[in-house]
């Protein structure tokens, strides 16, 4: 079942969270991604406004919460 938040989240954004959720850093995720530090950045900070949160730690916890992020997603291997 898709919520309302999950819906509101584009699949850009939420492969955003989940490569921070694997530890990537905003450079790391935006050379994975081919975009600019910047856009990565400006991703992550419409995450946070839709989930009403003002850091990657709430991000990452309201993640789990909504059940964007589990544990065992955490150790998926990326290509």
């Amino acid at each position: 079942m898709i919520t309302k938040a999950r819906a509101e989240l584009s699949p850009q954004q939420l492969t955003i969270m989940q490569l921070s959720w694997d530890g990537l850093s905003i450079k790391e995720t935006a050379a994975w991604m081919g975009l600019s530090d910047r856009t990565v950045k400006n991703y992550r900070n419409n995450i946070y406004e839709k989930l009403g949160v003002s850091n990657v730690e709430g991000m990452l916890r309201q993640g789990v919460e909504r059940g964007f992020l589990t544990i065992s997603s955490r150790v998926q291997e990326w290509p």
